[in-house]
């Protein structure tokens, strides 16, 4: 979907005013607010941001709560000699994609296994894939700060990253900009080290941030809402097998799981388990404090 056609179809698209989560995988802006604010009250490191430009705020969302933002966070190694640990795979069942949730306790283990350079080293959801530009449209000129040449492929790195709420897709959505050892903007391509190669050219796109319109690496919201929904089917069915387990009248089994699962991931713990699935596609950056959230 072109930029003009997507800017359309968005202010055609009714604001969400009831809760769609547990059906749906979806937010109402006031639950993306919500969710937001938890993030930022568990983990100081995200904060809430407006545009500079009074023609890049919505109305749908307070005026100091547009977006939110996390400056400066590292990243060592990447994805190629990244080794993914996980708990559960989910299955897109649309494209057969497999959905990993990782488990950061695992994670840190294998990220400390892995040297931070070797030595002497060097519209719809039907149309979605299609209609995402990859990284490979996209040439680099132009688009980097020119840094002194390093011969390690695995300098540090570090990303400033930003969630906005889409309003076409009812979900949140995520900007990626880098920085290279050298404080000077990565260029597409090196950005691209950092994305999983299962998604580099599927879900990966560079879009115009909407709040401050400078071209970022975005992971297209398109499936969000799929896999979230799928997250917390994965979720009550583990409840469900542990209210069997322990005995549970099967009359009422159902809606003791449903009430099950409305506990252990409430609504405002939405981006906790968006920022889950977002680190498959992106897994070498260290965003994701969520340890034990699931």
């Amino acid at each position: 979907m072109s930029t003009l056609l997507r800017n359309v179809a968005t202010y055609l698209t009714q604001i969400l005013h009831e809760s769609q989560f547990y059906e749906h995988g979806v937010l109402t802006p006031e639950e993306f607010v919500l969710a937001g604010d938890t993030l930022v009250t568990t983990f100081g490191t995200w904060q809430w941001a407006s545009p500079t430009s009074i023609t890049k705020f919505v109305s749908y969302l307070p005026k100091s709560k547009q977006y939110l933002i996390t400056k400066n966070v590292p990243s060592f190694i990447r994805a190629s000699k990244f080794q993914l640990v996980t708990e559960d795979q989910i299955l897109d069942d649309d494209t057969q994609t497999v959905w990993n949730l990782p488990s950061l306790r695992l994670l840190e283990r294998n990220i400390r296994e892995v040297n931070h350079c070797e030595s002497g080293a060097t519209a719809e959801e039907s149309d979605c894939a299609k209609n995402i530009p990859s990284l490979e449209d996209f040439g680099d000129d132009g688009n980097s700060c020119k840094s002194p040449p390093s011969t390690c492929v695995n300098d540090s790195r570090s990303y400033d990253i930003s969630i906005t709420y889409d309003k076409f897709y009812r979900t949140p959505r995520i900007y990626f900009v880098g920085y290279d050892e050298f404080g000077g903007l990565l260029s597409f391509s090196q950005i691209s080290q950092d994305v999983s190669s299962d998604h580099l050219n599927k879900t990966v796109t560079l879009e115009p941030h909407p709040h401050t319109g400078l071209t970022h690496l975005s992971i297209h919201p398109c499936k969000h809402a799929h896999t979230m929904k799928r997250m917390l089917e994965l979720v009550h069915e583990q409840q469900l097998e542990n209210l069997r387990k322990s005995g549970h009248s099967p009359d009422d089994i159902e809606t003791a799981a449903a009430d099950a699962l409305r506990a252990a991931v409430p609504v405002h713990h939405y981006i906790f388990l968006f920022l889950k699935f977002i680190n498959v596609i992106i897994p070498t950056i260290e965003y994701d404090f969520t340890t034990n959230f699931l």
